[in-house]
């Protein structure tokens, strides 16, 4: 009776001692599992902070590279533009011809195409030179306005002449971008899951074509690409238009997006918004889930040799194998950092506003229109006989007259409108705000300063007319061509009319 009594007991505590066993290993395998868990999370989590400093770091000093190097092209240029003062009043004391002089003196040297100058005679504001047309055709005296315009700039008085010489900050900037652009274009990566691109914002609310891309180190190929804010990632997401909004309120964002549904990549842009530029670095995530994995089957194994007695010592081994993968993975990621070395259109001969983002703005606006703002004016202008001009005297004095023509118009029109080339001597201007109660005295004004105008080629002065049509868009406007017709039309009537004038498309209402 006893000994089945002990038999029942070591039954029981053989039992229990099972269960217990059970739950322990049971208990252990749950703890491993959610300490194994955890040190994931932390170790990708790690990684990634990693990798998004160092696409911080490289943006943030891509941006001050433009700072330096625009701060630096400044004063060189300063620098250069007081040692021509001595020559420029020797070539305004010597005898001959002053114009031949000073056109002479800033056509040597190798940076001869950077500067701009103005020669007039001060008793009578009569213009000698103006290699870009920055003076107008009714030139008063008054230079304060130039300022603006210039990074540097210089006046030299002699002999009742002023010169005034410089580097235009539009000079400056364009040399600027297109040393950064290359910089960008040039970006080594000891792999092809990183990469620098720049896309210049056209649109800070965001849309369709809302930026177009500038350069990209990794594909030549999406420059002058479009980007759109409706576009979405292999998850359906519009990451691009939670991007954009981030970087209006704070100027930088980081946001990942998935390439496919297991590839992710991390981007960090940064706005530049002197140039509306916004400078992105992006990389693949892939590499950490690997990365982690590898790490944790190494824990794993120290776990299975040690079992439970050796808890505390897989701890130990846990933390240190932690701090010492995230030192590696720092280590790692600071080597790849020294291999890379701490970027709209316009019409190329004018430079007006290009035919591509004259469609893309008409586009926007007659959304606007349709969506119940008020119409803009805008105009189709044609210069008179221009065909004849070329024919008599050449192409170059064509080309001549049509940037003299757009710069005439920027003298005359705001700064929220906008002159476009739509081809040939055709232009295009589009005038938010514009109500047809000014629409006239623009028209006027527009016509009569191309008539006042005065081109000197060859040591002939030329001078040249337009004719031009305004219009509005109406309700029953399907797309902005129709719209755009009605000011064709107009254009018709001034040139049935005899040319040099301009005609307003009569709406709706007043037709009836």
């Amino acid at each position: 009776m006893e000994k089945d009594k002990k038999k029942k007991s070591r039954l029981v505590s053989l039992i229990l001692l099972v269960v217990m066993a059970a739950v322990m290993i049971f208990v252990f395998r749950v703890a491993f599992a959610n300490i194994s868990g955890l040190f994931q999370r932390q170790l990708y989590t790690s990684v990634t902070e990693q990798k998004q400093e160092l696409l911080e770091s490289t943006v943030t000093n891509l941006v001050a590279d433009i700072k330096v190097d625009r701060h630096e092209e400044q004063e060189k240029f300063l620098q250069i533009a007081d040692t021509y003062k001595s020559d420029a009043e020797d070539a305004m004391k010597s005898t001959g011809n002053i114009k031949t002089r000073v056109k002479s003196m800033f056509a040597r040297g190798p940076y001869a195409k950077y500067w701009s100058y103005m020669l007039y005679k001060k008793s009578s504001n009569s213009i000698y030179l103006d290699s870009d047309g920055l003076l107008g055709d009714s030139f008063n005296g008054n230079i304060k306005g130039l300022e603006n315009d210039f990074v540097v700039m210089n006046k030299v008085e002699e002999n009742g002449f002023v010169l005034i010489y410089g580097v235009l900050q539009e000079t400056l900037d364009e040399d600027i971008q297109k040393v950064f652009e290359e910089k960008v274009k040039n970006y080594q990566f000891p792999d092809d899951s990183s990469s620098i691109w720049v896309d210049e914002i056209r649109n800070y609310e965001g849309g369709k074509n809302y930026a177009v891309c500038v350069c990209d180190s990794a594909n030549e190929e999406q420059e002058g690409r479009k980007r759109s804010t409706k576009i979405t990632d292999k998850k359906g997401r519009t990451y691009l238009e939670k991007a954009l909004l981030k970087l209006n309120e704070e100027g930088e964002v980081t946001y990942t997006y998935y390439v496919t549904d297991n590839s992710v990549k991390m981007v960090y842009a940064k706005l530049y918004d002197d140039y509306n530029w916004v400078i992105s670095m992006g990389v693949d995530l892939d590499d950490v889930v690997s990365y982690v994995n590898v790490a944790k089957n190494s824990s794993v194994k120290v776990i299975r040799i040690y079992g439970i007695v050796l808890t505390g010592i897989f701890i130990l081994v846990l933390v240190l194998l932690y701090f010492i993968t995230v030192k590696n993975d720092k280590d790692y990621f600071e080597s790849r950092q020294r291999h890379l070395t701490t970027q709209v259109e316009r019409d190329k001969l004018t430079r007006a506003y290009s035919r591509a983002f004259g469609t893309q703005k008409f586009e926007e606006v007659f959304r606007e229109f349709k969506k119940g703002k008020e119409s803009p004016a805008y105009m189709i202008l044609d210069v008179d006989y221009f065909k004849s001009i070329n024919d008599t005297y050449g192409h170059e004095a064509g080309d001549l007259i049509l940037k003299r023509v757009v710069t005439t118009l920027n003298h005359v029109v705001r700064k929220t409108d906008y002159i476009i080339r739509w081809g040939g001597d055709e232009f295009i201007g589009i005038f938010p705000g514009l109500g047809r109660e000014d629409c006239e005295e623009l028209a006027e004004k527009i016509v009569s300063s191309i008539y006042n105008m005065e081109v000197v080629f060859a040591d002939q002065v030329l001078k040249v007319t337009c004719s031009v049509g305004f219009a509005y868009f109406e309700e029953q406007d399907k797309n902005f061509n129709e719209g755009l017709k009605r000011a064709d039309e107009a254009l018709y009537l001034s040139k049935e009319g005899g040319r040099n004038q301009a005609h307003v498309a009569k709406n709706s209402v007043e037709k009836n």
